[in-house]
């Protein structure tokens, strides 16, 4: 075999060495670059499952407060009328401190909505029903929605409201 065949033949392996490895290179950083997407993307799954387990403790934890502390159901008691009445005006005119807390509990889940580590949704489907108490009344609507004497903006805004900021 002539000697410039022979080099020929060694230029085209040493070639096609050089060409494999920087394949081999290319595909494993390719494969590398996968896995990092795929690593991110379960890591973002991950996050949202348990950033949902959180937001369901949080409900649980309230969902408890409200349903079980006695001052909560002597308000809710009261709320709970079809019409205003005069144990309702009597209540807002007093502002005795279990209104205050009932209140202050609504503007606590208000603020966890604001800063969403709860979503609406999630307030409305355990919440809603004495939210709606809330609004039912308009001296109850007065006070919550009167932000320079009381300081319930958020709960005002949560029960949209705020028209009737003074």
């Amino acid at each position: 075999m002539p000697i410039s065949s022979a080099c020929l033949v060694y230029a085209t392996s040493a070639d096609v060495g050089r060409f494999l490895q920087a394949y081999g290179s290319a595909c494993g950083e390719f494969l590398t670059g996968i896995a990092a997407v795929c690593a991110a993307i379960g890591g973002l799954w991950q996050y949202s499952k348990n950033r949902k387990l959180e937001r369901i403790k949080w409900l649980d934890s309230l969902y408890r407060r409200f349903y079980d502390e006695p001052t909560h159901k002597r308000i809710r008691r009261i709320l709970d009328k079809e019409n205003q009445t005069k144990e309702i005006e009597t209540l807002v005119q007093e502002q005795p401190e279990e209104l205050t807390d009932y209140l202050n509990f609504f503007e606590f889940i208000a603020y966890l909505d604001t800063t969403g580590q709860l979503k609406k949704q999630e307030i409305s489907a355990v919440f809603d029903y004495y939210l709606g108490i809330l609004k039912r009344h308009a001296s109850v609507r007065r006070y919550i929605c009167d932000i320079r004497k009381n300081g319930y903006e958020q709960l005002c805004k949560l029960l949209a409201l705020e028209a009737e900021i003074d």
